[in-house]
């Protein structure tokens, strides 16, 4: 998923991170699987403005309790878009306040920017 960004990094005007600390309150770090950035965001060596999008992948130890907490902690800090990743699922959602969007027809995208990833180039 990273390396997808990456390769779209100028079309998009986006930076991604992998496994990048984003200090979501002022006493609670999370560190998403991936995250990107405004090409014009801050350099922050821990990112404390809201990325432009936090995607988590479910590993076999996540539990429903520990995804939602750490999905509504991106929500909550001002994140504008979420994502969530099944790898063995093969399923990509959005989250947002109103809960969580599977998208039915394979294609993750944002609420702007016109930025779409269909999940079978991730799941090559």
């Amino acid at each position: 998923m990273g390396a997808y960004f990456v390769a779209r990094r100028a079309q998009w005007k986006l930076t991604a991170l992998t496994e990048q600390r984003v200090q979501v309150k002022p006493e609670r770090f999370r560190i998403p699987d991936v995250c990107a950035l405004s090409a014009d965001a801050p350099f922050e060596s821990i990112v404390k403005h809201p990325p432009f999008l936090c995607v988590e992948i479910l590993s076999k130890e996540d539990t429903v309790t520990s995804i939602v907490s750490r999905l509504d902690d991106f929500l909550n800090m001002g994140v504008a878009n979420v994502w969530l990743i099944d790898p063995r699922g093969r399923r990509g959602y959005r989250y947002t306040a109103e809960g969580m969007l599977e998208a039915k027809d394979g294609v993750l995208r944002t609420n702007a920017a016109g930025i779409e990833v269909p999940l079978t180039e991730i799941f090559e």
